[in-house]
């Protein structure tokens, strides 16, 4: 198994990090500002600035970590625009209008430490000069401009820095965004992958992962539990992630009812310092609780097939009588059913599980990341990196609710009289007992990028990359967990991924009508699934009383995009206008190679398991606009027209009743489906106070029918004559933003509140083997996102809670007496999808020694499974117990050049099933980290 070896390479990577970093220690410490000066004097006092010339982003960043002063301003508008620099003793204002020079945009005190970099118009009127007062000298740090996204916005948003990324990564890429409100994924300990979920809605694109503009998600087949959207992404090469709740009007938002998250990989300015040319990081990781995976073949977790009572010595398969109470007509009844002895203590044997677990500080698996960037001036830069992650299969935790074989007591009551038995069950969240390796959750995975930007004259810019994932995972069947047939150790899946982007943008600096972007993508998927599956061997009349493995065969995926954007800005007696509008194309093609034959002993069949085959393309055009008529009062609204065709290579036979409601078959037909529409987002946004946001907002997405939804295969066939509607979203939302510094001196306070209510209706849904629509579907509740900082302490709360979530279906023209309408546990595979109804995240920090030891405690609390009463999907019950999971994380910075962190993720070792799981897997157990990162 190719995880095991990989381990080796991957170990040895940290390894050689950490040693590097050992011989070279002795460089020199970054020098820090006075932090005693006065503020007053801070304002006026004279700085060594030295910012050669560069993009104006990353001259602002300079000045910021020169100065102490804190910049908000739009990613977006400062692409392309470079600044002359500044060099010399001269004071903070000074050096920020030299910056600023000739690339028309001003400044704006936001408050005492932070202004605002806005063009031309979009100040305030009666407030567009710059007032440098008080600068940060000591205590709280300044946001960074995507750090205050969530708090600036009219809607709903999350934002995960690069910091959070690296600092709460866990042991699955899915951990990188766990304590989110409203964000989760499903199915996080299998396949390495994310599958977001984004206030209750997720699949089928409902919530599009967006990485440097290309999209990311293919569909995966989940047997009888349904199926998984997967979308792979390195941790290691990401610098930043932002998650749009509800509909948005990004350019790449088409068909997101959900919400969207759009990712960025790394670029120059996250390794270079703005007056750097060069520059390496290295950095490296060892991480412990895990253990290399076992034969292919090995059991794992509890098996019920062992559970029947009659295998036992029972007298019946309803368990071992313990009492029995005869009526008055059958007086010998108990004869019959005498009271048995006590379980025979061979009822609960069970395999041993494999392997045993590791020392709690024992490195057993690790990785390591190397980057390389250059400047060549102003006009182009280049950034590569590689990265390399191994581990083997982790291990659950200890306190909590594991499997285990108990017993339970039922009544039964027939004519001769009254019967209590007992019986063998299965108890505890998972099939996993506590403390015991989780087969098939090791992976190796090797990632690289190559990005490089090139800008010429009058505000041209083009940015080319390339990025590859290529990952061995575990992946598990969930049906084949739920069923008790032998969940087992199989061959590493295989997952490769290429990437191509290229972006350009042209913002002259004298034209505000003009801000183009063109933006064109490809996205190449190949997967191959290794997976012990009886159930297919016995759906073909083949049984050979053991399962076996299931041979991979390649699925592929592949999505090709092209968007282009113009953004227009208006400056009158009126106010201030900025229209963006553009329009976007994507085409997606899916197919797989064929099974292999399988042989085995005196069996031999051909697996033809049909799997999806089709294409499908989509259209969007759209139109945004923002308007402020005076500084307390700005008004959003959007357009977006969506249209979409898919085609199914598959032939499916159609099928109808005649008049006598006897079934005909007629001709077989490929499927092919075209669906449009238009969705607005209306949005209004009252600033009373300086730093306070008062917004309403209503908002509309439509999601055509996917591929996976509109072409047939196992498990999932269609019907030529009965096409899918398109689901529509409408949300509304009500919310508060607040920002305020100086609160209690040298700190600064973070808020937002949101309420919403998003109704969607012709939702559409699956049961096994056919999909079809939903009336509506409901998701109402209310968030809350809060932030402190006073630099030496910090902290944020994060709370979600659902009031109502709800699957209504159509009422049939003459209803049964006992119709139900709607569901709160879902209909079909929706119940895969529906979160807690309250969650909460907490953290803690404290910084000291001039802020280069960062100490802290994350606490994340999930309730329970909402409902266990499931609607038309055929599978068995998936449960978690309410749980509270608490990491302790700290890192120092020895000097400029190097960096050390460490975790403890789950440090109370808590047993715990995630929300949103399909297969019953424990999460990791209690889970050390160790890694130093060092810049040259």
């Amino acid at each position: 198994m190719r995880v095991g070896r990989g381990r080796i390479g991957a170990t040895l990577l940290a390894g050689t990090a950490l040693a590097t970093a050992a011989l070279i220690l002795t460089g020199p410490a970054q020098a820090q500002i006075d932090a005693d000066a006065p503020a007053s004097q801070m304002a006026e006092a004279p700085f060594e600035v030295s910012i050669p010339p560069q993009p104006m982003a990353s001259a602002l960043n300079a000045l910021s970590e020169q100065t102490g002063l804190s910049f908000v301003y739009a990613t977006r508008d400062l692409e392309g625009i470079a600044s002359p620099g500044a060099r010399g003793r001269m004071s903070a204002r000074d050096a920020l209008d030299r910056l600023l020079a000739g690339s028309g945009f001003t400044a704006r005190q936001m408050s005492a430490r932070t202004v605002a970099i806005e063009r031309p118009g979009t100040a305030t009127p009666h407030d567009d000069a710059i007032q440098l007062g008080l600068l940060r000298v000591e205590g709280a740090q300044a946001a960074s401009p995507g750090a205050r996204l969530p708090y600036e916005t009219p809607g709903s948003s999350a934002y995960i820095s690069q910091e959070r990324i690296q600092r709460f990564r866990g042991t699955t890429v899915g951990d990188v965004i766990s304590g989110t409100p409203g964000v989760l994924t499903g199915e996080n300990r299998n396949s390495g992958s994310l599958d977001l979920n984004v206030w209750g809605m997720q699949g089928m694109n409902r919530v599009p992962v967006v990485v440097d503009g290309a999209q990311q998600s293919t569909v995966v087949y989940r047997g009888y539990s349904g199926v998984a959207s997967r979308n792979y992404l390195d941790p290691d090469l990401l610098a930043e992630m932002v998650v749009d709740k509800g509909p948005s009007t990004r350019p790449e938002a088409v068909g997101a009812t959900g919400g969207i998250m759009v990712a960025r990989t790394l670029a120059v300015g996250d390794i270079l310092d703005p007056d750097e040319s060069f520059g390496i990081r290295v950095r490296g990781e060892l991480r412990g609780n895990t253990t290399s995976p076992p034969p292919a073949g090995t059991k794992g977790g509890l098996q019920t097939d062992s559970l029947s009572p009659t295998a036992h010595g029972a007298s019946s398969s309803g368990g071992w009588v313990r009492s029995c109470e005869p009526s008055e007509r059958f007086p010998d009844f108990c004869d019959r059913h005498p009271v048995e002895g006590a379980i025979p203590q061979a009822a609960y044997a069970q395999e041993a599980p494999p392997g045993s677990r590791p020392a709690t500080f024992a490195p057993t698996g690790g990785g390591g990341s190397i980057v390389v960037a250059k400047r060549w001036g102003e006009q182009f830069d280049l950034i590569g990196a590689y990265a390399r992650r191994s581990a083997g299969n982790y291990f659950a935790g200890t306190v909590g609710p594991s499997a285990e074989i108990g017993s339970t007591f039922s009544e039964h009551r027939v004519a001769g009289g009254t019967i209590v038995r007992e019986r063998l069950t299965l108890q505890g969240d998972t099939r996993f007992r506590s403390g015991e390796q989780v087969v098939n959750t090791a992976y190796d995975n090797t990632s690289y990028l190559l990005k490089g930007t090139a800008r010429w004259g009058g505000g041209h810019s083009l940015e080319v990359g390339f990025n590859r994932f290529d990952s061995d995972f575990g992946d598990m069947m969930p049906s084949e967990i739920v069923r008790g047939e032998g969940f087992r150790q199989g061959e590493a899946s295989n997952v490769l991924s290429d990437t191509w982007t290229a972006r350009y943008r042209y913002q002259p600096e004298d034209n505000p009508w003009l801000d183009l972007r063109v933006n064109v993508w490809d996205k190449d998927i190949e997967l191959q699934r290794n997976l012990y599956y009886g159930l297919i061997l016995w759906m073909a009349s083949w049984s050979p009383g053991e399962p076996v493995m299931l041979p991979a065969a390649a699925e592929f995926s592949r999505r090709t995009g092209f968007d282009v954007d113009n953004t227009s800005r208006f400056e009158g007696t009126w106010g201030t206008l900025s229209v963006n509008y553009g329009a976007s194309l994507t085409r997606e093609d899916i197919s797989s190679a064929p099974y292999p034959e399988l042989e085995s002993g005196e069996y031999s069949m051909d697996l033809t398991m049909d799997k999806h085959d089709g294409k499908r393309e989509e259209r969007s055009a759209f139109v945004s606009a923002q308007w402020e008529p005076v500084g307390w009062l700005r008004l959003d609204g959007a357009l977006r027209y969506t249209e979409s065709e898919t085609y199914d290579r598959n032939e499916t036979r159609e099928s109808y009743r005649d008049e006598n409601g006897r079934l005909v078959w007629g001709e077989w037909l490929n499927n092919a489906q075209s669906h449009s529409g238009l969705a607005p987002v209306v949005t209004a946004t009252v600033m009373p106070v300086e730093g306070l946001q008062l917004y309403a907002r209503y908002a509309e997405a439509i999601r055509t029918p996917s591929l996976f939804e509109s072409t047939s295969g196992f498990s999932a066939g269609i019907t030529p004559l009965a096409s899918i509607d398109p689901e529509r979203m409408r949300s509304r939302e009500i919310g508060l933003n607040y920002v305020r510094a100086d609160l209690f001196g040298e700190d600064e306070l973070r808020l937002h509140l949101a309420y919403f209510d998003n109704r969607v209706s012709d939702y559409i849904y699956r049961v096994v083997g056919v999909g079809s629509n939903l009336e509506e579907a409901v998701f109402r509740g209310a968030e809350m996102q809060a932030e402190y900082d006073r630099g030496r302490v910090y902290g944020s709360l994060g709370l979600m809670h659902y009031d109502e979530i709800n699957y209504c279906a159509y009422t049939p023209d003459n209803p049964p007496d006992n119709f139900v309408k709607c569901y709160p546990s879902g209909v079909g595979f929706s119940d895969n999808f529906i979160p807690p109804r309250q969650s909460a995240s907490l953290i803690l920090g404290t910084r000291w020694f001039d802020e280069r030891l960062d100490v802290g405690v994350r606490g994340i609390y999930n309730s329970r499974r909402p409902d266990m009463t499931f609607v038309g999907s055929g599978q068995v019950n998936v449960r978690w117990s309410p749980h509270t999971v608490w990491d302790l994380y700290g890192s120092y910075d020895i000097n400029e050049r190097f960096s050390v962190d460490f975790n403890i993720d789950n440090v109370g070792d808590r047993y715990y099933a995630d929300p949103l799981l399909i297969g019953i897997t424990a999460a990791p157990g209690r889970t050390m980290r160790a890694g130093l990162t060092a810049r040259f």
